[in-house]
């Protein structure tokens, strides 16, 4: 398998490191949820029930939603 290149190849090392002085760290919470479940609904009926249950309109192209709530974050989960 060849080597991937790296963004800074080619590149003299001090160009993009006196460019980076001071900006702070970068550090990514983990976002993974802790457990996901899948459900099944028998009719509409029941789907409409849950969903009012949670606070959430549940329609059949509805993939999933966190709970809580919580504002969108560039990505549209639920309807």
């Amino acid at each position: 398998m060849p080597k991937q290149e790296s963004l800074f190849d080619g590149m003299e090392e001090h160009i993009w490191q006196d460019e980076w002085v001071g900006m702070p760290e970068f550090i990514q919470d983990d976002k993974e949820p802790i457990h996901s479940v899948v459900i099944h609904f028998e009719s509409e009926g029941a789907m409409d029930a849950f969903g009012e249950l949670v606070g959430r309109t549940i329609t059949k192209r509805t993939k999933g939603f966190c709970y809580p709530l919580t504002p969108p974050h560039g990505l549209i989960y639920g309807t």
